[in-house]
């Protein structure tokens, strides 16, 4: 009996396995329930219920796919069908489903099932040319359960076979655009490839778009241009490819290259460039630009540049004494040429002809070359204040600027150095020309700063110098801005601080600069040192100088006359103002008149003061001079009819507000 009782029990087992049932996680092997998955032509599960939902793969005429696969480009269906425990189909209810590498339509992959509990969502392999495998997963909700089911799908890698190409023209001008189109079957069926992507490459010039998909048709269309980079076009013969996975097809073309039609001058850089041997940059480059009719650049035509202007000395390229160059152009159809300075200053004009057809051709503007060299009428310098408060006090400060140019009147190069020396304060030592690159004024500036040593005088002469050449006068006919043996020229010796300003070199007070060209007299007024001259014309020291008063705070009256008369009831009061060194009083030092008393009318017995006009001379401010002596200046005064009886007050306040009160008489 226990063999009977155990045989049936195994018979039980077998039976249940046999109707689908299987044990969850957790309940009794004769319990109903868990899930299942299925391969092969379907896949299904069921609930704790009994809900169930099956998957399975149908291709586009509703027949199973078993296995399920996928292969290239083919479009598939996902059916999924919802039972509940009853075996009754399940309506209206959301599907979703999900699969890793598959492109699902609609995209979200959810729909509901219909009246038959049946859902249906259209899918395909996302990249027909990957082969692999993926998972498909199904879920839904029955009674408020969840349920799942998945089936493994195969995908396969699609083969597409390519057709000849076809062109809309077999020869293309350059930088002009044809279009490029191939047939796509898929292999083994002659059916259009369709959404397979096709890459279109050529020998030389570009696609657009470089990647394209087949529409329904089975056609990818690209557009071909002949252009291999910006401004670079194609020429001769091109093959065009088109790959569509392991299958590749081609077809030649011909490229025109472009037609020459313009040379263009671009430019000349610097445009200014200063004789060899100058402190300035000698060498230009000059640039043109070969075009086509429509603006493109042209490469690889030979362009022969010669020099058709020139002052003596200037060539081309890198061996002196060329004129005549013959360069191709670029990718970007420009040619280069560098232009050196000579030993002459003048225009420079070069010629680009086209060696293919001399008659496209032109010439370059805007480049000359300057002598660079500062001359000694050219050199200029000024004082922003003459006469500043600084004999008592320190850092009050100047500006001293220069203007420079050479025998043209040309700005000198950038960088040109001038070098000061004072006799007292602090003056920086040097500064550097700035301008010539700018097409502006030539000069620099440095700043004279108050403080010991102060000369007893108040007076401190600056020296300003740099390395220039002689004036000449260029009497040729015609001129030829260099100076001919003959030409007057002004012969410049060593240059020297002239501290107590009287024009003349004193060994035992005076400083020098620089050093002597040569032992032979000097001209009378080239402020150099005695016999220091060389009588040839060449280099020398330019050199300018200005005397600035350290002005004293403290004002007084000379050479007083008056107050007299002027004119028909009119007095003036005439005096000079100085400081404690007869120097001037500061720039825009201020004067007024007040307490004026007398002079005027009697009336009653009563005389009547005179009215003050204002003031002559050099005005009721210290002017910006450095002149020795002071500055003159007279008070006017109208309705004076008795001089004699005048008196007034003459207060004088200086920049920095000291104020002085003088009572006349």
């Amino acid at each position: 009996m226990k063999l009977v009782k155990a045989i049936w029990i195994l018979m039980y087992a077998f039976l249940l396995a046999s109707c689908g049932g299987g044990s969850g996680a957790g309940d009794s092997p004769f319990g109903a329930g868990g899930s299942g998955g299925g391969s092969g032509g379907s896949g299904g599960g069921s609930d704790g219920n009994s809900s169930s939902i099956t998957l399975t793969l149908q291709d586009a005429s509703g027949n199973a796919l078993v296995p399920p696969a996928l292969t290239g480009t083919q479009n598939a269906t996902a059916v999924v069908r919802l039972l509940d425990s009853s075996g009754s189909a399940v309506p209206n209810t959301l599907i979703s489903v999900s699969g890793t590498g598959l492109t699902l339509t609609p995209s979200t992959g959810q729909t509901l099932t219909d009246s038959a509990g049946t859902a249906r969502i259209q899918l395909r392999a996302a990249d027909p040319f990957a082969s692999g495998a993926t998972t498909i997963t199904a879920s839904g909700t029955v009674s408020g359960t969840a349920v799942k089911t998945t089936l493994d799908v195969a995908l396969g890698a699609a083969t597409a076979q390519l057709g000849t190409p076809t062109v809309s023209a077999t020869t293309v001008p350059a930088y002009q655009t044809i279009q490029v189109s191939v047939p796509a079957t898929l292999s083994g069926g002659g059916q259009p490839a369709t959404q397979v992507p096709v890459s279109f490459t050529a020998t030389c010039g570009s696609f657009d778009p470089q990647t394209a998909n087949t529409d329904s048709s089975g056609i990818a269309r690209s557009a071909y241009r002949n252009q291999a980079a910006v401004g670079v076009a194609c020429s001769g013969a091109q093959v065009l490819t088109a790959t569509a996975g392991t299958s590749t097809v081609t077809t030649s073309i011909t490229t025109v290259a472009p037609t020459a039609a313009n040379l263009v001058f671009v430019s000349a850089t610097p445009a200014r460039i200063y004789l060899a041997g100058s402190p300035g940059v000698s060498q230009s480059l000059l640039k043109f630009k070969l075009v086509d009719s429509n603006n493109n650049p042209v490469q690889g035509e030979n362009v022969e540049l010669t020099l058709t202007l020139r002052p003596t000395g200037v060539y081309l390229g890198a061996t002196a004494g060329t004129t005549r160059i013959v360069q191709p152009t670029a990718s970007d159809g420009t040619v280069d040429v560098a232009v050196n300075a000579g030993t002459e200053p003048g225009p420079v004009q070069v010629q680009a002809a086209l060696i293919s057809n001399p008659a496209i051709k032109n010439v370059s503007n805007a480049l000359a070359v300057a002598s660079g060299l500062p001359v000694q009428r050219a050199f200029s310098l000024s004082v922003s204040t003459f006469n500043i408060e600084a004999l008592n006090e320190d850092g009050v400060t100047t500006d001293i600027n220069l203007r420079i140019a050479d025998r043209l009147g040309n700005p000198v190069p950038d960088g040109t150095t001038v070098n000061f020396i004072a006799e007292g304060g602090q003056v920086v030592a040097s500064c550097n020309t700035t301008g010539a690159a700018t097409n502006n004024t030539s000069g620099c500036s440095v700043v004279l700063s108050s403080q010991d040593p102060r000369p007893s005088n108040g007076r401190v002469t600056v020296l300003a110098w740099a390395q220039g050449e002689e004036n000449f006068t260029d009497a040729g006919s015609p001129t030829n801005n260099l100076w001919d043996a003959g030409e007057a020229f002004e012969d410049l010796g060593q240059p020297f601080l002239d501290k107590d300003e009287n024009g003349i070199y004193d060994n035992a007070a005076d400083a020098t600069v620089g050093t002597r060209p040569g032992a032979l007299a000097c001209p009378a007024g080239s402020q150099s040192v005695p016999d220091s001259c060389d009588g040839q014309w060449g280099r020398a020291l330019v050199r300018s100088s200005a005397v600035i008063t350290f002005s004293g705070s403290d004002p007084f009256l000379s050479n007083t006359s008056g107050p007299s008369a002027s004119g028909a009831n009119r007095c003036a009061f005439v005096f000079t103002l100085r400081d404690v060194n007869s120097n001037p009083l500061p720039a825009g030092t201020i004067l007024t008149v007040t307490g004026v008393v007398g002079a005027g009318p009697v009336t009653s017995g009563v005389e009547a003061a005179a009215t003050f006009s204002g003031f002559g001379g050099q005005g009721d401010k210290v002017p910006n001079t450095s002149q020795a002596g002071g500055t003159i200046h007279s008070a006017v005064f109208s309705n004076c009819v008795t001089p004699g009886n005048l008196s007034f007050q003459l207060q004088v306040k200086t920049p920095k507000n000291k104020l002085t009160t003088f009572f006349i008489p």
